[in-house]
């Protein structure tokens, strides 16, 4: 018992060992993942940031470059100069500037309006979008001044109306300054293009000029940020490129930490700038830090419980060694127990089929001796026999299982038995055996065909008249439907035969009601002899009958119903000093008639022979 213990404390400190060995080498998977991803989310913000600037600068850099082309076209033409010299203009000419204004704002995006303006700063001709809004100061000093080469072109902010200023002067032709063209891009216009840019949710895009003067920013549902922008703010650059910083900042507008991507415009004094919330990726990291947490926890009480498991198992296994010898001395014990169970009970050896223990009542259901002690199970020198009962031996050669099933055996005598067979594998002194139990059920059986056997006589008592053991009215009416539906269907032909014994009741009343029954037994022996199995005849009311055949025309079923109407008529009762008759109306399926028309139309023709003075059959061929 010591070394028994000894072992199990050496195989729990292995066990331990390698669980928090496991456990630690998890943990620091975990941890580099969690690094690894937050690495890339880093990446990826800064692939995505710089994206979205690069596509703002780059739609910016093409809606000047073609407002570029207008000015071109509108400072090579001489009616422009013309006009702001004070010549007049022709109705053509100003219908070909005003049409090319108009154009400029239909085909160029994000363009809100495009003026020319005179030396005094004085709209001359302007865009349909055209509003009488002033322009700034330094854009009317700009074109006042000296024009150098370099200097064709301003562009700038208008802080007071939100929007990108793009302007070019005009010359005479002793290149003189007469005046500019000024095309505005209004923060307005720009939102088409700011919604086009992912920035997830609470971004931020800002478009400022070199002087860092704000033109247009987004969202627009917020306060408008401030006026000027510093440069110089608590950045953490990320990184620095020729034209493009990406930098972490505190946002002037609502005071959210981002991180922003900025980025010069090539040929325009215009820098741009996206701002995306980062809170998003913290979350994620938080959730994914979170969950591996959970992970790691779930994992260590997982093992912990296995560690647990595989202790028990140990001691379980010291506890077994110690009852194995209890168990054995308390064989004789259950064995008697079980000889005093109702239940019969078996024991069979899965590998010889030999019976190993059986109680009374099992020896007493298979036959398997006398329980008196002809075959001694608990001797080891007495012979067992093998357990050939079929089909259980079968189950058993197949090792199924066998909960409770009801299966009828026969036994060595020739007699058979219902029995309630379980079936469930044990293991024995090292062997494996069969556990049979067995209940006797041949009482169930025999009751429940009694039951069976008194609910067919039911049912047909259901469907049959006692008397003439015809079918009864119900049974008629449900046959009549479903052979209708049958003729629906495929076409066949049907005839329904309806007759009436003639002055039946007289002769009840004459001769008493036994000889009315045993005429009513002869009619119905007659009517089954003279028909065919597939036909329908039936007793619908004391002595009215219905005869519905199947697949037959009106004339065939007529000829049957004269043969029969003929044997009656001259059959002999020697009860009786008169010979029985009947007359009834014979009609054939038509289409689109239900099973109450057809029966109304025959027993009609039956009224109708009555009244022409009874014994005969009337068809509707004949009455039409």
């Amino acid at each position: 018992m010591d070394m028994g213990g000894m072992r199990t404390r050496r195989g729990a400190f292995s066990i331990k060992l390698v669980s928090v060995a496991f456990l630690m080498a998890f943990l620091a998977l975990l941890a580099f993942d969690l690094v690894r991803d937050q690495s890339h989310r880093e990446l990826d913000a800064e692939q995505r940031i710089a994206t979205a600037s690069q596509y703002l600068a780059n739609q910016l850099n093409d809606a000047l470059r073609e407002i570029d082309l207008v000015f071109d076209t509108l400072s090579d033409s001489p009616q422009v100069g013309n006009h702001l010299i004070g010549q007049p203009l022709t109705q053509r000419d100003h219908d070909w500037l005003r049409h090319t204004l108009g154009s400029s704002i239909e085909h160029i995006a994000y363009l809100a309006q495009i003026r020319i303006v005179d030396l005094h700063c004085n709209t001359v001709l302007g865009s349909p979008t055209t509003n009488g809004t002033k322009l700034p100061v330094s854009l009317c000093a700009w074109m006042r001044g000296e024009g150098r080469r370099s200097d064709t072109f301003f562009t700038a902010t208008d802080e007071g109306n939100s929007a990108i200023l793009h302007a070019t002067r005009l010359y005479d032709a002793q290149h003189m300054v007469v005046g500019m063209v000024v095309a505005q891009l209004s923060q307005n216009t720009l939102q088409p293009l700011f919604a086009n840019i992912a920035t997830g949710d609470n971004g931020e895009i800002l478009i400022l000029d070199r002087h860092r003067h704000l033109a247009a920013f987004w969202p627009t549902d917020t306060a408008r940020p401030a006026s000027t922008q510093s440069a110089d703010d608590a950045r953490q650059v990320v990184l620095q490129e020729d034209k493009q910083q990406i930098y972490h900042a505190v946002s002037a507008r609502d005071r959210i930490a981002r991180l922003y991507s900025e980025r010069e415009l090539d040929n325009y004094p215009l820098i741009v700038s996206v701002g995306q919330d980062r809170r998003s990726d913290r979350t994620d990291f938080f959730w994914q830090l979170t969950c591996y947490t959970l992970a790691w926890l779930l994992l260590a009480i997982l093992l912990r419980r296995v560690t647990r498991e595989q202790l028990n198992q140990l001691q379980t296994r010291e506890l077994l060694l110690q009852c194995s010898e209890s168990l054995h001395n308390s064989e004789l014990r259950w064995r008697n127990m079980l000889n005093e169970l109702p239940l019969g009970i078996v024991l069979v050896d899965a590998d010889s089929e030999r019976i190993h223990f059986a109680n009374p009542p099992a020896r007493i259901m298979m036959e398997l001796g006398n329980p008196d002690g002809s075959w001694n199970d608990t001797d080891p020198g007495s012979p067992s026999p093998r357990f050939h009962i079929r089909p259980i031996v079968e189950w058993l050669r197949q090792g199924h299982l066998v909960q409770e099933q009801d299966v009828e055996i026969e036994r060595d005598t020739q007699t058979r038995l219902w029995m309630r067979v379980g079936m469930h594998p044990m293991h024995v002194d090292g062997r494996m055996l069969w556990m049979i139990t067995l209940a006797d059920r041949s009482e169930y059986y025999d009751l429940s065909r009694s039951l069976a056997d008194c609910r067919q006589r039911l049912d047909t008592m259901e469907r049959t008249d006692m008397l003439t053991r015809l079918a009864n009215r119900k049974a008629m009416e449900t046959g009549l439907s479903i052979e209708i539906h049958r003729c629906r269907r495929y076409g066949l032909p049907l005839s329904l035969a309806y007759f009436d014994i003639d002055h039946f009741r007289a002769f009840n009343e004459r001769y008493g009601r036994l000889a009315g029954d045993n005429v009513l037994i002869a009619v119905a022996n007659t009517l089954l002899d003279s028909t065919r199995s597939t036909d329908i005849c039936a007793r619908i009311a004391g002595e009215e009958f219905v005869v519905i055949f199947t697949n037959t025309s009106l004339d065939y079923a007529h000829q049957v119903m004269e043969r029969i109407r003929t044997k009656i008529a001259s059959t002999i009762f020697p009860f009786a000093e008169q010979n029985v008759t009947f007359s009834g109306g014979i009609t054939c399926w038509r289409l689109g008639d239900t099973a109450d028309e057809i029966t109304k139309r025959a027993e009609a023709l039956m009224n109708l022979a009555r009244q022409r003075g009874c014994n005969r059959l009337l068809s509707d061929e004949a009455v039409h």
